[in-house]
């Protein structure tokens, strides 16, 4: 499962295997819009529905209470992938 840190000014993500994820406010609460969205797939995948929610501050608490897991694209796994030079 996946651990959240929530700081003044970033969200950090890690998951089981140590891999880290620093999140400015800005994209973790594009982050926590779009599971949002995706919400009623999540839930259906785990057979309950619920209705989705609007507001930020609830999404913080359900990203939280939900330990959500995700996966890391391979390209983004491998530290030169996107190296510039």
């Amino acid at each position: 499962m996946a651990k959240f840190a929530f700081g003044e000014e970033k969200l950090t993500i890690i998951d089981a295997k140590g891999y880290q994820i620093d999140l400015s406010m800005q994209e973790a609460v594009s982050l926590l819009y779009w599971l949002s969205d995706q919400k009623a797939a999540l839930f259906h995948r785990s057979r309950h529905e619920v209705e989705p929610e609007k507001q930020p501050e609830k999404h913080f608490q359900q990203l939280e209470a939900f330990q959500v897991e995700y996966k890391i694209h391979p390209l983004l796994e491998d530290d030169n992938s996107f190296a510039q030079g």
